[in-house]
């Protein structure tokens, strides 16, 4: 008797979001080497069985939630670029142009600014 699978599932999707499903080709002791259903010559992905984030997941639900927490991650990066990017353009408008020999001899400034946008990030993300 062949073993049965469960099938994977992976949201993605610009504007029109949909559910990836996946068959099991293969299954090792650590997780499974998944293919997509449709496109069953594209080369297999391993998936691990107990990871914090996977490729694909056996649920829809677990799925969307991945889905989910993937573009609220994608929004925080896009959102302090923008941030970033109009406020060199404010700087620019304003004549407010650092000397670059100077802003290298300082790598606390560099620290500084790292450290302030992982924390606008995270605080986008509501964490």
């Amino acid at each position: 008797m062949e073993t049965q699978y469960p099938t994977f599932y992976r949201y993605d999707g610009y504007g029109n979001l949909k559910a990836l499903e996946y068959k099991v080709v293969k299954e090792t002791q650590c997780g499974y080497w998944i293919v997509p259903c449709k496109y069953a010559y594209d080369k297999p992905k391993f998936v691990l069985k107990v990871a914090r984030k996977r490729y694909a997941y056996p649920t829809k639900e677990l799925a969307l939630e991945s889905y989910i927490k993937r573009k609220k991650h994608q929004i925080a990066i896009l959102e302090s670029q923008l941030y970033l990017a109009r406020a060199s353009l404010e700087q620019a408008k304003a004549g407010l142009i650092e000397d670059k020999a100077e802003y290298l001899d300082n790598p606390e400034a560099v620290f500084v600014e790292n450290v302030f946008e992982r924390e606008w990030a995270s605080s986008q993300l509501g964490g």
